[in-house]
């Protein structure tokens, strides 16, 4: 069991190791690395053990596991001490070479061990860390196996080692601090397990984090236990040049232009041209986040530079550890000197190749000796025994080394005849004797250089020359970017393309990590061009670990407090309150000045609480994985503490208030409270008419609630229901009322199955099905009066008059209608169904031409709505009452009616009854010859049906639009109108008469526009489909669709023309009246052609008739 540890305490001693043990590793030219390795031991120790974990933590790590080979049949050969001896020998070494490359090894195991990379603390290079310990495992193998062989003969020592990158639950479990769990663990051991003998198996994933580090050879993929898809893995060959690690980054195959840095190029381009070849020096820092595009700037820069002006280095994570590791790098890799070359051999290449170099700058041989040997030893090739070094001051040392150091400069200058142009990346990582060193260089005058650095946000004030901020991608350059990646698709979604986007925050690296990431995932496969978008695997896309390691490694990196604030902030989510921050922990508000120093977090100048500060993450993906590092009983706490902060102030607030504390109290694992919260927050999104959060709200809660109520379920999936018919989403109504066929099959009661049945027969009739809806209808009814739900027999009567009306056949509605009506007079509480049943029962007056009998009724109706005060059947009635108004040619009740109406419906928000208003308006315009007046009526009301997805009316309000613009001679204007009305019907709708019907006016107006041709094709498509009994009045009817297709006919010489005129003519005879509206003058004009042609001369019938119908507002 661990002792208590005060945290400021261990914070405290944590910086002081640090401090610590970077003053011995500076000491390392005097002392020699050997002192300084057994002094840092225990301090490292020290440090590694306050630095893990005290409760469980959710990490990314890479896990490593090695094994000796045939270690049973060693056994059995040699006797058990020599065994003893020659396994823990190897075992202890290849541990040894694990923890100096920062590693821990978690548990041994006889002949192997666990170890794990980035359990202490991440950092960004942990998985290429763990490789370059397994390619010295190996070798640390070979020689251990190579020493023991001449004491016991021909003796094989083989390895494998097995690597894997993933998320684990990592200390406090039962194996104290050394205890890691998960998935990850297991694949790391598969790995070593399926490895050849001497080679370093690893994942695809640890892949991601090195790849172009690293040579490797592709293994065929591997079928391993408990994984669900073949496991891609790769041997390691070994580690690449320097200079070559960038070669595999972002899509395999595809070359990506630099997208909008074009600015930034040409100001690099600049300061290179403008260092001289004799001074001074140039000097420019690029700063930004990771993944910004630095790196990548000064590949396209070095792209266009001969490869003898360039010097490249690059600082590393552990530079702090590497006392002037900049000039080493420099050293090293310009006079081609090998890390694991023997010392000796190493100064003397030094010399050698610093000597030549001094001597053209004008040193003498002595000079040049002394200088090469100072150089080499503040780079730590240790020239102690050198007499130009022993004894000498070290300050003074170093000066001498530093001007040596620009000489050189001076002579490369010289060789090339122009300045040299010296790269040093990831600056923030440099060790301080580094930085003197490019300070130095950067400050004089004499040195001829162009010095380019890139570095992470925070450099310190005295750093030299010129800063050059990147910033995130515009919006326009990552839709540019994301296109070119995603080009092997042949048409990329704009949704794709959006959820990246807000993913990347404009980050280019995050861009490409996440695209390949979906190719990694076969959401996107890129087997065949084009390639294939799996959508439906976008929902499980998950965070590239590549990413995560990042990421993790900049939040490990701050504070144990500031680090704690971060994860408890997360919690709270990507936008968050210090109050409600301090609810979780008291401490973790005076944190955040630290995180916003750290570019972490950033304080909003308004909050949506008046009482506390608003704090936003810097980035989605910084939020996302603080909040991963949580262990999950943590995670629960906090849930739960933000939820009983957020509900105190929810109250007076917003449904999107209510939505957080739900969601809150569901990750605490409060289902109840979570229910309530979603529910009550989908009211109050219903009434602010924010129905799409409404539709989310309550899917949360349904989901939420599950089986544990069936009885709430139940009213939660009504409602879902109507919202879903409200706005228009059929297929999601579908899917509500198979859920909720599916709980009352679990749940049985006759009452709510009458209910789901007349919900059910609404939707196929929204859906014009009236076969459906009529057979469920009458099933149903039959089932409710049967259980004495008189609401719902009432209703559903009520539905059967409808579809009796739409079917032509007027008795029967009446009969429906009457039986609706005596239902809903069993139970005196059903005066809201007796209301809707009265309208319908007037809608059925009207059609048996009994209009001041429909009037009558429905003033009945309205006074009884407003005695309800139900304002959607006040509207309703005040909508056939104009309908009936138009019909008795009583204009002016009419234009009351209606104006009524509009007020009424803009003020109760009731969009379709505005709509239906302003088709009333537009009738009576026509009526008093006012057709530019109708028009401006007809567009207003397609735009909110349109809006609405209200199909049928849409379709007829752009039917009526054409017959105005025709009435205006706009024949282009009407073309599109009745082309709209066709689309609708028909594509929309399945209705192909109505269709047929409307393209009959579009191929008059072809016709009348000269398009004789697009006439005919047009009138060929219609008159197969044309079914005047099936044409209703929301299409004008079929008397104005036949005298369309007469014109055209007749106009083309088509024979046809003959027998259509008579058929008209026919129709009209047949009718009792004919309609007072602009379609009379077209029944006029027919009748005269006729009369013309046959020189018969019947009279027409006397005017009157109806008015277009709207659809009636039939009751839920």
């Amino acid at each position: 069991m661990l002792a208590a540890v005060d945290p400021a305490a261990a914070a405290s001693r944590v910086e002081a190791l640090r401090t610590a043990i970077a003053a011995l590793d500076a000491q390392r030219a005097l002392l020699g690395s050997d002192v300084v390795d057994v002094a840092l031991q225990p301090l490292r120790s020290e440090l590694q053990a306050l630095q893990r974990p005290r409760e469980v933590e959710r990490r990314l790590v890479t896990v490593l596991f090695a094994d000796v080979a045939g270690s049973t049949a060693l056994v059995e050969r040699l006797d058990a001490e020599d065994a003893l001896e020659i396994l823990g020998g190897m075992v202890e070494r290849l541990a040894a070479v694990v923890r100096a490359h920062q590693g821990r090894v978690l548990q041994f195991a006889g002949d192997g061990f666990k170890a794990v990379f980035g359990g202490d603390g991440a950092r960004e290079d942990d998985a290429e860390r763990a490789l370059r310990a397994g390619l010295a495992m190996l070798a640390e193998g070979r020689a251990h196996a190579e020493a023991i062989r001449g004491r016991h003969g021909m003796l094989e020592m083989p390895l494998r080692i097995g690597v894997h990158t993933g998320p684990v639950a990592i200390g406090a479990g039962y194996e104290d601090d050394r205890t890691a769990v998960g998935a990850t663990v297991h694949l790391a051991a598969r790995m070593e397990q399926s490895a050849p003998l001497n080679s370093l198996h690893i994942s695809q994933e640890t892949w991601s984090h090195v790849r172009g580090r690293f040579d490797v050879e592709p293994r065929p993929p591997l079928s391993l236990k408990g994984v669900d898809v073949p496991v891609r893995s790769y041997v390691v060959l070994g580690l690449r040049p320097p200079g070559a690690d960038d070669a595999e980054r972002g899509i395999p195959g595809l070359r990506l232009s630099l997208v909008g840095r074009s600015t930034e190029l040409d100001r690099l381009h600049a300061v290179v041209a403008s260092a001289g070849h004799s001074g001074p020096p140039a000097v420019l820092t690029l700063v930004g986040d990771a993944g910004l595009g630095k790196s990548r700037l000064l590949r396209e820069l070095t792209a266009s530079l001969p490869a003898g002006r360039l010097l490249r280095l690059r600082a590393l994570p552990d530079g702090a550890l590497r006392p002037a590791g900049l000039l080493r790098q420099l050293l090293t890799e310009r006079f081609g000197i090998l890390d694991d070359a023997p010392a000796a051999r190493a100064r003397r290449r030094l010399t050698a190749g610093l000597r030549r170099l001094l001597r053209d700058a004008g040193m003498t041989v002595t000079e040049a000796r002394a200088a090469a040997h100072q150089l080499g030893h503040l780079a730590g090739l240790d020239f102690a025994d050198s007499p130009h070094v022993a004894g000498q001051d070290p300050q003074l040392l170093r000066d001498r080394a530093l001007a040596a150091c620009g000489r050189a400069l001076q002579a490369l200058a010289a060789r090339e005849g122009r300045a040299p142009v010296l790269l040093v990346e990831d600056m923030h990582w440099a060790d301080p004797d580094s930085r003197v060193l490019l300070h130095r260089l950067a400050s004089d005058a004499s040195v001829p250089v162009a010095l380019l650095m890139t570095s992470r946000p925070g450099l310190p004030p005295d750093h030299p020359g010129e800063v050059l901020t990147l910033q995130p991608l515009s919006p326009a350059d990552t839709g540019a970017m994301l296109r070119t990646l995603l080009g092997g698709l042949d048409s990329v979604p704009d949704g794709l393309i959006e959820r990246i986007a807000a993913q990347a925050d404009g980050n280019p690296y995050y861009i490409e990590e996440i695209v390949r990431r979906l190719i990694d995932d076969g959401v996107i496969d890129t087997g065949r061009f084009p390639w294939t978008l799996h959508g439906a695997q976008l929902h499980d896309l998950s965070l590239p670990s590549t990413l995560v390691g990042l990421l993790q490694a900049r939040l490990d990196a701050l504070p144990p407090s500031a680090r704690h604030a971060a994860q408890h902030a997360a919690i709270v989510g990507h936008v968050f309150w210090d109050a409600a921050l301090a609810e979780i922990d008291v401490d973790a508000p005076q944190a955040l000045p630290v995180l916003a120093q750290r570019t972490v977090v950033h304080a909003q100048h308004t909050s949506a609480i008046e009482t506390a500060t608003e704090w936003t993450f810097d980035h989605h993906l910084l939020h996302q994985v603080a909040y991963d590092t949580i262990p999950l009983a943590r995670r629960r706490e906090g849930h739960a503490a933000a939820a009983r902060w957020l509900l105190t102030r929810a109250r007076e607030r917003g449904p999107e208030f209510l939505a957080l504390t739900g969601d809150h109290a569901e990750r605490a694992g409060d289902v109840a409270l979570a229910v309530d919260c979603f529910d009550r927050a989908a009211l109050q999104a219903r009434q602010r008419y924010a129905n799409a959060a409404a539709l989310h709200y309550l899917r949360r809660a349904i989901d939420l609630l599950g089986d544990s109520d069936p009885h709430r379920s139940y009213g939660l999936l009504k409602r879902l229901d109507d919202l879903a018919d409200a706005v228009g989403e059929r297929d999601l109504q579908r899917q509500v009322m198979d859920e909720v066929d599916a709980l009352l099959q679990r749940h049985p009661d006759d009452r709510r199955r009458a209910e789901a049945g007349y919900a059910r027969a609404l939707f196929e009739d929204r859906l014009s099905h009236h076969d459906q809806a009529r057979s469920i209808a009458l099933e149903t009814v039959v089932l409710a009066e049967h259980c004495g739900h008189w609401r719902v027999a009432a209703e559903l009567e009520g539905l059967l008059c409808w579809l009796a009306m739409t079917a032509g056949d007027v008795t029967q509605a009446r009969q429906r209608v009457d039986a609706g009506l005596a239902h809903a007079r069993r139970d005196p509480a059903l005066v809201e169904s007796e209301t809707k049943l009265l309208v319908l029962s007037a809608m059925v007056s009207k059609e048996e031409r009994a209009l001041d009998a429909a009037d009558a009724t429905l003033q009945l109706a309205l006074a009884r709505a407003d005695q309800i005060g139900e304002v959607r059947l006040r509207l309703g009635c005040l909508d056939n009452l104009a309908v009936v108004a138009l019909e008795r040619r009583r204009l002016d009740d009419a234009r009351r009616w209606a104006g009524a109406m509009l007020e009424q419906a803009r003020r109760a928000g009731a969009t379709p009854r505005v709509a239906h208003a302003l088709m009333h308006l537009a009738e009576l315009a026509r009526r008093t010859g006012d057709a530019a007046g109708a028009v401006a009526a007809w567009q207003e009301s397609i735009a909110i049906t349109q809006g609405n997805g209200d199909l049928r009316n849409w379709a007829a309000a752009s039917y009526r639009c054409g017959r105005a613009l025709a009435e205006l001679d706009d024949r282009a204007g009407a073309l599109v109108a009745f082309e709209t009305a066709q689309q609708v019907f028909g594509d929309r709708m399945g209705d192909a008469a109505n269709a047929s019907a409307a393209a009959l006016h579009a191929a008059w107006c072809h016709w009348t526009l000269g398009r004789a041709d697009k006439a005919r094709a047009k009138l060929e498509a219609a008159l197969p489909m044309f079914d005047a009994d099936r044409v209703n009045s929301l299409a004008g009817g079929a008397r104005a669709a036949r005298w369309a297709a007469f014109q055209v006919l007749d106009a083309l010489g088509d024979p046809r023309a003959g027998p259509w005129l008579a058929d008209l003519h026919a129709h009209v005879q047949a009718a009792p009246v004919v309609p007072p509206d602009a379609l009379q003058a077209d029944i006029e004009a027919a009748h005269a052609v006729y009369v013309a042609r046959t020189g018969q001369a019947p009279h027409l019938p006397p005017a009157g008739g109806k008015a277009p119908a709207t659809t009636p507002d039939l009751p839920r």
